[in-house]
Parts: structure tokens; C-alpha cells; sequence
């Protein structure tokens, strides 16, 4: 599932000792949550047109 995240090899996307590490990078972005995820996106129909 980490490949379907925005940054999957940020530093704070991975775990220290069961921690998340979170820095300004990380809250910069705000995680990556309001960043489209391709994986998703391709899960999703386009509504439906005549």
C-alpha cells in the first residue's frame, strides 16, 4: 500500500522503531492526504455520459 501514497519513500512515511517521525516536510505537505493518489483515482468510474 505504500506505493499508492503521493510520497512513498519520504522519511516520515516510514516507521523508526514502530514511530512515525514526523517533521516540517511532513506537515509542509500535510502528509500527502490532499494530494490525488493515482492508484485511487484509477479506481474511480467518470460519472456517466451520453
Amino acid at each position: 500500500m505504500r506505493s499508492y501514497h503521493p510520497y512513498p519513500n519520504a522519511p516520515w512515511a516510514k516507521t523508526d522503531a514502530g514511530i512515525f517521525v514526523l517533521d516540517k516536510d511532513y506537515y509542509a505537505k500535510s502528509g500527502g492526504i490532499l494530494l490525488p493518489s493515482d492508484h485511487y483515482l484509477q479506481k474511480v468510474q467518470p460519472p456517466f455520459q451520453k
